[in-house]
C-alpha cells in the first residue's frame, strides 16, 4: 500500500497483494534489507481510523474517521484503491462537510 499520490492504481494494487495478515489484524510486508545479507524484515502496520488532510488551491480539507493502515514504527499512513477513490470524490465535492473549521495560518519565517 502506498500513501496518496505516490503512484498508480496499478503499482498499488500490486502492494496490496502482497500483503500479508495474521491473526492480529496487523498487515506487513516483507522486503529484504541489503544491510542485513538478506535477512527479510516485515513492517508491521495497524488498521485504525486517522485524519487525512490537504492543502489544494488554497483551500484546507480536513477529512476524519479515513479507513487507514499506519506503520506502527514510522506513523507512515497507506490507504486502500477504494480510500483513496473515495477521498478524492469527497475533495472534488461530491460531498457536503459535516462541519466547517476556522483555523489560524502562521509562517514560519515571520
Amino acid at each position: 500500500m502506498v500513501s496518496v499520490g505516490e503512484v498508480g492504481d496499478l503499482a498499488l494494487s500490486a502492494i496490496l497483494n502482497s500483503m500479508d495478515r495474521d491473526r492480529t489484524g496487523i498487515y506487513g510486508p516483507y522486503r529484504r534489507d541489503p544491510q542485513q545479507a538478506g535477512r527479510e524484515l516485515f513492517e508491521r502496520l495497524i488498521e485504525k481510523a486517522v485524519t487525512y488532510t490537504l492543502e489544494l488551491d488554497g483551500k484546507l480539507f480536513v477529512i476524519e474517521n479515513v479507513p487507514a493502515r499506519v506503520n506502527e514504527e514510522t506513523g507512515e499512513q497507506f490507504f486502500s484503491p477504494q480510500t483513496v477513490e473515495r477521498l478524492q470524490e469527497i475533495i472534488e465535492g461530491a460531498a457536503r462537510p459535516v462541519r466547517v473549521i476556522e483555523t489560524p495560518v502562521f509562517d514560519y519565517a515571520a
